[in-house]
């Protein structure tokens, strides 16, 4: 699963791809993954395997709405939010905005990447009993799993034996398999990792948010930056700095090229980022 003529880490936009028009679906309602359709790569593949953007749209609604009977809602623009308070605190004068994800899938933004998995293995045809293997013990579990048992996919998710006991129950309840690591004798690195690797290793499909695992995973995290590049776009804002908070990588890799997209596109200028 890895994206032809790129560097290793880096989708771009498919052959063809063009910003969506205003008039497409925009707003506080729009689901990203089907306004920001034509951007992103299972799209493309879509189309390289007879599936129309119809049909592609179909298969979209199809998924959020099963998202939304696990979840309660499915896949929304999250909203910019300007945060005077804190810029006057500290003394920023340029204005200070945040994208907030608390109301994302799941809570948190780890479901744009997995939705967005889910979408690819769709596209290319993954038997529904292909076993997916994620090692997490906190909100990419989390979403991994809403968005697997929306999918209707097995799910193993390999937590450390320190793992939060309400995690672990919500985990059981979206019907994950949880699998504690325990560490073996002599054994170095993650425990979690290393039996999330073994299993990739005996077939099952990495499922999480490290673009070293599965680079797809960057594909539906890019629509997050796509949202941000519209709002920016339409208060006039060219951002000096852009911080995101890292962790394994994907959110600053998924935004940094969303925006670089925005930008080759013609759809938003920059100051310095």
């Amino acid at each position: 699963m890895n994206p032809p003529g790129r560097a290793e880490g880096w989708l771009g936009v498919p052959p063809g791809a063009a910003w969506p028009a205003d008039e497409e679906e925009t707003g506080a309602g729009a689901n990203p993954f089907l306004r920001y359709r034509k951007l992103l790569w299972a799209h493309h593949r879509a189309g390289q395997a007879g599936i129309a953007d119809a049909g592609f749209v179909d298969l979209v609604r199809r998924l959020d709405e099963a998202v939304a009977e696990v979840d309660g809602h499915g896949f929304l623009t999250t909203p910019l939010l300007p945060l005077d308070h804190l810029a006057e605190t500290i003394g920023q004068t340029g204005g200070l905005w945040a994208k907030d994800e608390t109301g994302n899938v799941s809570g948190s933004h780890k479901a744009r990447h997995l939705f967005g998995l889910a979408i690819h293995l769709e596209v290319d045809g993954f038997p529904v009993d292909t076993p997916l293997a994620i090692a997490s013990c906190g909100n990419a579990a989390l979403a991994a799993a809403t968005v697997a048992r929306a999918a209707g996919r097995p799910l193993a998710v390999h937590v450390p034996t320190w793992a939060d006991q309400w995690i672990l129950g919500r985990l059981e309840d979206l019907g994950a398999e949880v699998r504690v690591c325990e560490r073996r004798e002599g054994e170095a690195g993650d425990p979690c990792m290393v039996r999330f690797r073994e299993a990739v290793a005996d077939g099952a499909l990495a499922f999480g948010c490290q673009g070293t695992e599965n680079p797809w995973t960057i594909d539906g995290g890019r629509t997050l930056g796509f949202e941000l590049a519209d709002q920016l776009a339409a208060r006039g804002i060219a951002a000096d700095r852009l911080l995101v908070q890292v962790g394994g990588g994907a959110l600053a890799a998924s935004t940094t090229q969303a925006l670089t997209d925005a930008v080759e596109l013609g759809r938003w200028g920059t100051g310095r980022l």
